[in-house]
């Protein structure tokens, strides 16, 4: 499994759903159109030929790929990445933000005001 870096209120049990499919692969999408997180039982050298990365389709064209070399795939629970200043502002005003990070932000704010 490889798992994105910028989901950090990610659900465990999101990731342990994916670990769980008896597909060759499962990926994990996000609201923008890519995936926080892939988990491959076998993989092929042409798994990410003509993926469009970075964009509203990442996961449609991952998901067509896949196929296209006849490995099975599995769309898991959907959840949400950081890669815009609105999503940031989605993970500060999360209730699954740990506590310190939330004390961090808190504390920005007040020293912006």
């Amino acid at each position: 499994m490889i798992v994105g870096t910028d989901a950090p209120t990610l659900p465990l049990h999101h990731l342990s759903q994916l670990l769980a499919f008896e597909s060759d692969v499962a990926l994990g999408p996000t609201d923008d159109g890519g995936y926080y997180a892939i988990a491959s039982r076998a993989t092929h050298p042409a798994m990410f030929d003509d993926v469009e990365w970075s964009g509203s389709r990442t996961l449609e064209h991952t998901v067509r790929a896949i196929e296209r070399t006849g490995l099975s795939v599995a769309i898991g629970p959907r959840w949400f990445d950081v890669d815009e200043p609105e999503d940031l502002k989605r993970l500060v005003a999360s209730p699954d933000l740990p506590p310190r990070t939330a004390r961090w932000f808190a504390e920005r704010k007040t020293k912006q005001q």
